[in-house]
């Protein structure tokens, strides 16, 4: 699979940010996938054990983290995703654990948990870490990507959880890790990817909601000002392309749809399937999810008030990574 990128095509550049990228590279992490919306927020945790960092020129020594998130509207697939970064400060062995969304920790620039400012002045800049509060969006999904001026090793790593408060469920992940002296080094995360071929079970469609999180993945997650990396999403058969799908009798349906995704995006289980294709799986079934490029991609089911038809108390919800490509 090779990644495609359409940035060159792209005639503007949205939102690209005022701030400069040094000539320095060393360390990062890598969060494929981030939601804000009125009723779901991302809880990022950052540690950082390294004492180089960067100045905010984008250069060392310093005592500041970069900090870049890629996003766009939640609803919109097909778009390309647009940047906002920034120097937040951190010290060595700090953990900031950041509500991305700002809907918690609001009076604290975005920062949780009782931090107390010592080391880490991050009070001093008076700037918040809740980047995604900033895109002027009702709805936002996106990526992050953190870094330090450390290259001798994977100094930042952290962890991730998609919050939907509303209702109290949530899903989560650990971050990548990467590192070395060059953007296609230190930025690259094509070893993150999905393989291109994964087994995927569907519960019934209508008792349990299934989707797939897609982040296209390529040796360089920081483009300038916005990115337009893509991947195409399927059902195959291994026994016959004309096969989309298998039912929980063994039965064959043909029907399949592709969806395309463009930096980041969220596929319905059920909209890689015609409706008529749907209408004789209601019960769902199985398939092996194909992707015609690297990605990242997340399966998450989720539903409320009942599974296998008997009731149940609160909600069920439940996510993970498929499976990466192995290495010998």
């Amino acid at each position: 699979m090779s990644a495609k990128n359409l940035a060159s095509a792209i005639s503007i550049v949205l939102g690209a940010s005022a701030i400069g990228v040094g000539t320095a590279h060393a360390a990062s992490a890598f969060f494929p996938h981030v939601v804000m919306s009125p009723s779901v927020t991302t809880i990022v945790s950052v540690a950082n054990t390294s004492a180089d960092n960067y100045n905010q020129s984008g250069t060392g020594p310093g005592d500041f983290l970069h900090y870049r998130l890629y996003y766009k509207d939640a609803a919109n697939n097909l778009d390309p995703c647009v940047e906002v970064n920034a120097f937040r400060p951190t010290s060595q062995f700090d953990l900031q654990t950041i509500d991305l969304g700002g809907v918690f920790g609001a009076f604290d620039l975005g920062v949780l948990f009782n931090d107390p400012s010592f080391f880490n002045d991050w009070r001093g800049p008076n700037q918040t870490f809740a980047l995604g509060s900033l895109t002027g969006l009702v709805a936002s999904r996106g990526y992050l990507v953190v870094d330090n001026a450390d290259a001798s090793g994977a100094s930042l790593g952290g962890e991730a959880f998609v919050f939907e408060f509303a209702n109290g469920a949530t899903w989560g992940y650990q971050a990548f890790a990467q590192f070395g002296n060059e953007p296609e080094t230190e930025f690259d995360y094509e070893f993150a990817s999905s393989a291109e071929f994964n087994f995927v079970s569907i519960m019934p469609f209508e008792e349990i909601s299934t989707a797939f999180m897609v982040t296209p993945v390529t040796t360089n997650m920081v483009p300038g000002g916005s990115n337009a990396f893509t991947a195409a999403v399927r059902y195959a058969s291994p026994l016959d392309p004309n096969i989309a799908f298998f039912d929980r009798d063994e039965g064959a349906i043909s029907g399949r749809v592709e969806q395309g995704v463009v930096c980041v995006g969220r596929i319905d289980a059920s909209d890689l399937l015609t409706d008529a294709a749907l209408s004789l799986v209601p019960d769902g079934g199985w398939s092996i999810l194909e992707l015609s490029d690297p990605a990242v991609v997340y399966k998450l089911e989720y539903g409320i008030g009942s599974f296998n038809g008997e009731a149940i108390n609160g909600v069920f919800n439940n996510a993970f990574q498929l499976m990466p490509v192995l290495v010998d």
